[in-house]
Parts: structure tokens; C-alpha cells; sequence
């Protein structure tokens, strides 16, 4: 199927949709935006007298109104323009994204009027008795559904807490979707953000992956012309320079006066008819032109309110204790007729009923699997040394056994991590684009609709996520709830510092993030060879609820693996012990790798120290699972048991990591009796090019230097042999 071409399903879809938006009365239409403006400004306003079946009083008005106004005029004017498609979202036919958290108000007033609030929470089924609950206890989220978009609120697969990733996570939704319309609500200021600009031109990335089966986005920006502060950089511009400007991008932009309800659905009608699906060569984008909170009082007091930065948050502040802006106040909210959009028990009018359609959910509409693409079969099992040892030969062989929908985002690191996108295994399942945001919103997209996928990139470049990751897991601790999750992990494959690469790939504080965030469900994975990296792919790939980083480098030591038979283990509890001395004993040194590069290091320094006292004792120690060190609600966690294995009780422990130092002590901060007897040794940064190798000297984790901590720890605890203590590295703990 060529670029361009839609397949016959889908245009049969298309033309469902069309159907439901042109045949909606738009009195209705209006109706539904009047009552979905009045429940946000009630939200923000009110404590009593919620549907002002008498005159308001001071008393009825909030202390403090709290909550956000601009936003929600031009989000009520869309959802009310495309409330008839509304009965599709329960199968996730349609979606709406909302970029912005501050919609809040917005989605609890439309998942209260659809009837789907009350369908997930019963306390809030249509009644008095809920209308009042939902506008009393809005300020501060009273109610428990908070008071910004989340995962709390029906239908919300997307945080708008970080602003620039609707579009491309919408783009990631439809991927491999067709038949689904996503439609992400972006703020004219939130095109300013680096993952919204660059957006719009690598949705060109899905061209080229030799599938055309995706789904449509319909973008909307909300050109109100002001950011929090100021006059946004859109709104500077007249409306032919907004039309170059996303035509530049590829889009054809349709600029629409959104104070119409009618004209607006007309619009959208006009722009899903012309536009292709993702793949597609016609992009459609509508903006929406309205002053910033549409509504309010135009002056108060001789101040100008409307259009203004005042009516970002609460455009009011003190209408209470004030008599020009209680009289506003007054004026502003009797002008929705609110007794005439719902009934006295808090149920909608007909007309509103009529504009939403909520009788008859449409069935859910489960998108095909996207085309099979043929893959090589996976080699041979074979005896281990038979195998091809390399980082790519692990990762294909492991995605080559995939079966559900999978893809693979990476910022143009595929063929620099020794990976071939046009590899049978790889061809029509990856994306790249040189943006790392933009790659893990697709992915985040991608995971929120069903499938599972894998981010590729160095370690060092990763941490431009951090912020984006740690969002993501905010998000995923709301939508689970306590209950089960099915969604597919979100998984990270990094390749390590850079131990065989330049100064500028030395990062590692996208690790230490994730330590110190804390997130349920974090497993940190640092395989110690070939082997054990396709086995933690084959986990991860097949996990659900999770977030998983898997580190590894890109070339590992040709020839130098570890025993297999620990493999399991380290999977299911975090470690293993490559020794076989007595597990009950107390070892003299115990030496524990956390990452590759570690463990043919510790292997030399093992042999040193045992040439040194061939009666000495030493265990190997191979951590697989970082975080199960002690991360919170991490997926395992060492026990005290398996820490008497690990450390032994009163043995010399030298720790050697892949990572920096400090991550590694932080999380062995309060285990007691490690004190004077461990030792941790990670990246330092050498502040300049060196080798690998010099790398490894600089950091103290070469075989010789490790055996020499080890041995000063040994004679540390001897009080007899202090006189022959060999000085202190600089920089030892």
C-alpha cells in the first residue's frame, strides 16, 4: 500500500465519523458548550447555590477561587464541536489528547454531563447530590479526581502535566491503528515548547516505514494569542503567516473562529475529509482563533479582564470580600442560564443529552495488527559458543521471537548501536528521528494503546528524558489505582557510558533520576553479557505495568561470558552467585559487579587475590537488577537473606559499577554493618579524552586496582596488620 493510500476500512470509518459530526444540530452543540463553560466557572467559583435557582449570595461564593479559566473556554468550544463522536471514545475509536493539565475543570464538566464520571464513579451517577460534590469540592482536588488532566478522569491517556507532547504522542496512538482518530487540543504557547515544534515535522518519520495502516490526527491548536504572561510568538502572527508557517511543516492549516459551535464542527468535518491517514502525503491541522477566557466580564473596576493574563487562573480573585467583582461575578454566571442546561436533579437537558449521544456506546473498534513483516528466524539454540556474542545478534534474536505489535523508537542510534534498521527483524518495526522526546512520546503513545515497543539510544542521551520518563511514571502510579495493569512497560535499551567511546557520551544521571524518583515498578537492569541481555529483552518485551531500563554496552569483551546457569535467577530475584563456596559461610572478600564491564575486571581481581592467599576465600556477586537495592515499590527487593548472601556478615565488600559511585551508596545508605567494610567504585569523569582502558584505571576498576582495595579492606579489619596498610586511593570510601 502506497503513501497516501487509505485502505477500504478505514475509509469506511472516516466516513462514519463524518456522518456523526454533519447530521449533530449545533443548537445542541451550543447548548452543551453554554453547560460545559458554566460547570468550569462554577468550579472555580462556587460553594452553594450551584445551579443559582436563587439569587447568589456573598456566602455562596468561595473564599479562595482556585483552578484555571483561559484554557477552558476554546477546549469547551472543541470537545462541545465533537461531542457527536463522543460515544466512540469507549473503544478508543476517537481520542481527545489534551496538551495542557490545566483542561481540568474542561474534562471533569464533560465526563459529568456524558454520564461516563458517573459510570466509573458511582458517587458521581447523575444527581444533585453529585453536581454539588463536583463543584464544591473541586478546589484542590477534595474529590480525590484531582483538579488538571490525568489518568483519573475517563478517557485520559495522556498527563498534560509536561507541556509539548500531545502531538506526538497522539501520533504514537494512531501508529499502527487504523481506523482511530486522535485529536490533540495544543496551546498556541505550548507550539513554543522543543517536542511540540519539532513535532510536527518528524510525524514525516512514518512515511518511510513501509506501512501506510495507521490512524488519522486531526490536530487543534488554540490560538488565543497568550501564554501565561505574555503574548505567545503564535499570536504575533497575522493569518497568512500562520498558514506558511504549518505549511512550511506540511500541514494545511484551517483557521477557524471558534465562538461559533456550528462553524467550528463544519471545520473539523472539512479538515478529517481532506486529510490522510498518518502515513500519508495531506496533513490537516485547524486553529482555533478566540480571545483568552472568552466569557468573562470585559473590564472590572476600570481594569481590562478579557483577553488579558488575568484570566489565565481565577480571572476574579476576591469577588467575595469585593462588591465590583461580586456583581461580575453575578452577572458573568447568569448569563449561562444554568437552570436551563440542568434540571434540578443534575441531569443534563435533552439538548445536551441529544449532543452527546450517550444511550449507546459505539462497540469497541480493536485495530487489526499492523502488517506481518517476514523476520530470520532466530538462530539455533546450539551450544553458547556457537552463538554470535554481539550486542545486535542479542537484540534481533530477541525481538525476532516477538509476536504482538511491537516497535522500536530510536534517535538515529540504531546503525551507531551496531543495529541495521533495514535488518529483516528491524525493517517496517522501527521509527527514528533525531529527537529523543519525540521517540519516547511515540512510545508512550504506542504503549498507552495497547502495544508494547522498545526506546534505543545511549545512555548518555537519555537523560534529555529524564524529566519526560519521570512524568510518565507520575502518570502510570494515577492509572493504576491500585488495580492491575496490563499496559505494556515502558522499556529503555541504553548503551553504557562509555567505556569504548568519546568524553561526550559520558552521562549517567538519567539512572541516578530513576533511582532517586522512587517509582513503583522500576527495575534497572545491567546484564553482564550477551546472554543476559536477550533474556532481559525477552522479560521486558513481555512485561506489563512497568518501567525498565536495560544497560549494556555496545561491544561486549569477545569470548568473556559468565556461567549461563544463574541466568534465571538473576532474572527473577535481581542477583546470583557465581561462586561455589559454602553460601552459609562468611566469605574474607566479597567482590559484586553491577554492570558488563565490571565483571572481567572483578574475574582478574578474584584470580590476584587468590594468588595472593590461596586459602582466601572469595565470592562473586553479579547484580542484575539495580534498583531491587531498595527502591521503592520496585518490582523485587533484596531480602535480608539474600543480603547475607550478597555481602556476606562480616566480610571486606568491594562493589564495582557501571555506574557512578554515588547512586550505588545512596541505596545502601542504612544497611547496617556495611559500615568500614565496603567499598564502591563507579565512574568519575576524567575530564578529558582518554581510552577505554585508561578509562578503567582512571576509575579504579581495573583487575589490579580492585584487588589492591580489596586486600587494604582485609588488613583494615586486622588490627596486626595496620603497620603494612598500603596508602589510600584518593577519592575512597
Amino acid at each position: 500500500m502506497t503513501a497516501g493510500t487509505i485502505d477500504h476500512r478505514t475509509a469506511e470509518v472516516r466516513s462514519a465519523w463524518l456522518a456523526d459530526l454533519t447530521t449533530a444540530d449545533p443548537v445542541d452543540l451550543r447548548a452543551l458548550k453554554n453547560a460545559l463553560d458554566y460547570l468550569c466557572a462554577a468550579q472555580l467559583y462556587l460553594d452553594d447555590n450551584v445551579l443559582l435557582e436563587r439569587p447568589l449570595n456573598t456566602s455562596d461564593v468561595r473564599v479562595d477561587p482556585a483552578g484555571h479559566w483561559g484554557v477552558c473556554p476554546p477546549v469547551n468550544a472543541v470537545i462541545a464541536a465533537l461531542a457527536p463522536l463522543r460515544s466512540r471514545l469507549a473503544g478508543d475509536e476517537v481520542m481527545i489528547v489534551h496538551g495542557a493539565g490545566h483542561a481540568g475543570p474542561s474534562a471533569l464538566a464533560m465526563s459529568y454531563l456524558s454520564g461516563e464520571l458517573g459510570r466509573r464513579y458511582p458517587r458521581f451517577a447523575w444527581s444533585r447530590e453529585a453536581l454539588e460534590r463536583l463543584v464544591r469540592q473541586f478546589p484542590r482536588g477534595r474529590h480525590g479526581l484531582g483538579t488538571e488532566i490525568g489518568p483519573q478522569l475517563p478517557h485520559q491517556l495522556y498527563m498534560g502535566g509536561q507541556l509539548g507532547g500531545s502531538l506526538a504522542f497522539a501520533c504514537g496512538a494512531v501508529l499502527d491503528a487504523p481506523g482511530r482518530l486522535a485529536v490533540p487540543l495544543i496551546g498556541d504557547g505550548e507550539c513554543e515548547t522543543g517536542a511540540l515544534a519539532s513535532a510536527w515535522l518528524g510525524a514525516n518519520a512514518m512515511r518511510v516505514d513501509g506501512s501506510s495502516r495507521h490512524g488519522f490526527v486531526l490536530p487543534v491548536v488554540l490560538a488565543n494569542g497568550l501564554r501565561m504572561g505574555d503574548r505567545s510568538l503564535l499570536g504575533r502572527m497575522s493569518a497568512d503567516q500562520l498558514r506558511a508557517y504549518f505549511g512550511g511543516l506540511g500541514w494545511t492549516a484551517h483557521l477557524v473562529d471558534g465562538t461559533d459551535v456550528g462553524v467550528l464542527r463544519d471545520t473539523f468535518a472539512d479538515a478529517l475529509a481532506a486529510t490522510d491517514d498518518l502515513a500519508g502525503d495531506r496533513r490537516h491541522v485547524v486553529v482555533v482563533t478566540m480571545p483568552k477566557g472568552l466569557g468573562v466580564p470585559d473590564r472590572v473596576e476600570g481594569r481590562q479582564i478579557l483577553g488579558t493574563p488575568r484570566v489565565h487562573k481565577a480571572p476574579l480573585k476576591r469577588p467575595r470580600d469585593n462588591a465590583s467583582e461580586f456583581a461580575a461575578l453575578c452577572g458573568w454566571l447568569s448569563s449561562y442560564q444554568p437552570a436551563a442546561l440542568i434540571d434540578a436533579d443534575g441531569a443534563p437537558a435533552p439538548s445536551i443529552q441529544r449532543a452527546l449521544r450517550p444511550a449507546q456506546p459505539a462497540p469497541a473498534q480493536p485495530a487489526p495488527a499492523p502488517d506481518v513483516v517476514p523476520v530470520a528466524d532466530p538462530e539455533p539454540a546450539g551450544p553458547d559458543d556457537e552463538r554470535d556474542g554481539t550486542f545486535a545478534a542479542a537484540v534481533l534474536r530477541s525481538l525476532g521471537r516477538r509476536q504482538r505489535p511491537w516497535r522500536v523508537f530510536s534517535p538515529d542510534e540504531l546503525i551507531s548501536n551496531t543495529l541495521d534498521p533495514q535488518h529483516p527483524v528491524l525493517a517496517g518495526h522501527s521509527v527514528e528521528v533525531l529527537n529523543e522526546e519525540l521517540c519516547h512520546l511515540w512510545l508512550q503513545g504506542y504503549l498507552e494503546t495497547g502495544r508494547s515497543g522498545l526506546f534505543i539510544s545511549y545512555e548518555a542521551f537519555a537523560v534529555l528524558n529524564s524529566s519526560l520518563v519521570r512524568q510518565y511514571a507520575k502518570y502510570r502510579r494515577l492509572a493504576a489505582g491500585g488495580r492491575p495493569n496490563t499496559t505494556g512497560s515502558c522499556n529503555y535499551l541504553l548503551t553504557s557510558l562509555g567505556w569504548n567511546n568519546t568524553y561526550t557520551h559520558q552521562d549517567q544521571t538519567f539512572l541516578t533520576a530513576l533511582l532517586d524518583a522512587g517509582f513503583p515498578g522500576t527495575s534497572i537492569y545491567l546484564p553482564a553479557d550477551d546472554l543476559r541481555l536477550e533474556a532481559t529483552l525477552d522479560r521486558v518485551m513481555e512485561d506489563a505495568g512497568g518501567l525498565n531500563v536495560v544497560v549494556a554496552g555496545k561491544y561486549f569483551e569477545p569470548g568473556v561470558r559468565l556461567p549461563t546457569g544463574t541466568i534465571a535467577q538473576e532474572l527473577d530475584m535481581g542477583y546470583s552467585i557465581l561462586t561455589d563456596d559454602d553460601p552459609d559461610a562468611d566469605p574474607d572478600v566479597v567482590l559484586i559487579g553491577i554492570g558488563d564491564v565490571t565483571h572481567p575486571q572483578l574475574s582478574g581481581a578474584a584470580a590476584l587475590l587468590r594468588a595472593d592467599d590461596p586459602y582466601r576465600t572469595v565470592r562473586q556477586v553479579v547484580i542484575h537488577d539495580l534498583a531491587a537495592f531498595g527502591v521503592p515499590g520496585a518490582r523485587r527487593r533484596f531480602s535480608p537473606a539474600d543480603e547475607r548472601m550478597i555481602f556476606g556478615q562480616r566480610s571486606a565488600v568491594i562493589i564495582a559499577s557501571t555506574t557512578t559511585a554515588m547512586p550505588v551508596r545512596a541505596l545502601l545508605f542504612d544497611r547496617a554493618g556495611l559500615s568500614g567494610r565496603c567499598h564502591v567504585r563507579g565512574y568519575l569523569d576524567p575530564g578529558r579524552h582518554i581510552s577505554g582502558r585508561a578509562l578503567l584505571e582512571h576509575c579504579g576498576l581495573d583487575a589490579p586496582s580492585l584487588a589492591a582495595a580489596a586486600e587494604r579492606l582485609v588488613r583494615r579489619r586486622d588490627p596486626s596488620l595496620q603497620d603494612h596498610l598500603p596508602t589510600t586511593r584518593t577519592g575512597e570510601s
